[in-house]
């Protein structure tokens, strides 16, 4: 599957505990659904606009390494 620039919405199944959206547990990219074996690394940003994003570096079980992030205005995750 050819990318282009710039973030796309994937459809992402998490863990909702303490807050919505805590932790990324699986995601969609087209028609194939890959399970996330491990967050390498999480954090969060805000722009001058003030909109919170938080990150996530996630290893896949295709052995991939991922980056996503769940913008909480928007309440969508990306594939960035």
């Amino acid at each position: 599957m050819e990318w282009s620039k710039g973030p796309h919405t994937v459809k992402v199944v998490s863990y909702s505990g303490y807050k919505a959206e805590e932790k990324p547990q699986s995601f969609q990219i087209g028609d194939r659904s890959l399970e996330i074996l491990k967050i390498e690394k999480t954090w969060y940003q805000e722009g001058l606009e003030r909109r919170r994003k938080a990150y996530f570096r996630v290893r896949a079980d295709d052995n991939n390494l991922y980056q996503i992030y769940y913008d909480e205005e928007t309440e969508c995750w990306f594939l960035d």
